[in-house]
């Protein structure tokens, strides 16, 4: 008999979850999450969620947010960037705005919220090669609290990153080496502390496109503490991620528009710990404008099945012809 109320009850929430999901009066606001790649003339990118919970193994809809919202210019460049949090309800959201120079470099990255609309900004300056040379954190008092610098070899890589406090003490250092002169990869990033002490190191391998095909990330006395290896197509796409860290790890599949469709988790003893599938609907210009992700669920009896876990939304704006495209903003 219970075996019946269970599947009948898994139903239902399936159903509910859809009419909650697709209901726009049950908007609330809650964590950050990232928007990808946005193909065609993409003005503003608005993703929702709405999220489940599993009681009695059953999954019902608990709340249905806004998380994060992009604007973009004509160029498909970032101007903007609204982080939402909060749970149950909109606690407060972060604002970071990208001003940019002619060119379309990033001068000053000024991040707000709804109670500083102002709270600090990242300055740029670049060389005359265009290489970023610092990035300078300033309050919104003006006075500079962090300094990040970047040095450049000859051909114009990037050899070593310093993140340093406003007095120019050194809090950590990366350095970047390169397998020969032709190499525009760097081959290891060394990391390093405030008092210059190695902290791990990581190794690339890129196929002949230049794509990463492995990173194994070292620790300070050489043992391996993972390996990520990614797989692609003939056509360069990356199809699979595997991450592995001891006898555990994770790994991803991506689909032909790059979305990730399908992630597996596994404990130090290889045993699968979490699996989820992702399924997309896309819009006639490839962006996806839904998302549904099914998770794993311990149901009563010790079963495993795939039960919803996250319901996503992408409202997209795209910029029209006679749409004028915001201009780049001069720094303050």
């Amino acid at each position: 008999m219970w075996r019946r109320l269970l599947c009948f009850g898994i139903c239902f929430a399936l159903v509910a979850g859809v009419r909650a999901a697709m209901n726009p009066d049950v908007l609330k606001v809650g964590g950050v999450y990232s928007i990808g790649e946005q193909h065609g003339p993409v003005k503003r990118v608005a993703l929702e969620k709405v999220r489940f919970s599993f009681p009695l193994g059953v999954p019902v809809p608990r709340t249905r947010y806004r998380a994060l919202e992009n604007e973009y210019d004509r160029k498909g460049q970032l101007l903007l960037r609204m982080s939402y949090y909060g749970y149950e309800k909109q606690s407060g959201y972060g604002t970071y705005e990208y001003v940019r120079d002619a060119v379309g470099r990033v001068i000053e990255e000024v991040h707000g919220s709804d109670s500083f609309p102002r709270s600090f900004s990242i300055r740029s300056t670049y060389d005359d090669n265009g290489n970023c040379i610092e990035k300078t954190g300033v309050n919104n008092q003006g006075d500079v609290f962090s300094r990040q610098r970047f040095d450049y070899d000859a051909h114009g890589r990037c050899i070593v990153d310093l993140a340093m406090q406003r007095d120019g003490t050194v809090q950590r250092t990366v350095r970047y080496s390169y397998e020969d002169d032709e190499a525009a990869k760097p081959s290891e990033a060394a990391y390093y502390d405030q008092h210059d002490q190695l902290e791990r190191r990581i190794a690339y391998e890129y196929t002949d496109t230049g794509e990463i095909a492995s990173a194994t990330v070292r620790n300070s006395v050489g043992a391996v503490e993972s390996k990520t290896t990614n797989t692609y197509d003939d056509e360069g796409d990356l199809v699979r991620t595997v991450t592995k860290r001891g006898q555990g790890g994770y790994s991803s599949r991506c689909n032909k528009q790059g979305d990730v469709v399908e992630t597996a988790v596994y404990d130090n003893k290889g045993k699968l710990v979490v699996r989820s599938v992702r399924v997309y609907t896309y819009d006639e210009h490839g962006n996806w404008t839904q998302c549904v992700e099914l998770r794993t669920t311990l149901l009563i009896g010790g079963k495993l099945i795939m039960t919803p876990y996250e319901f996503s939304f992408q409202k997209i704006e795209y910029y029209e012809d006679e749409d004028a495209a915001p201009e780049a903003k001069e720094p303050q």
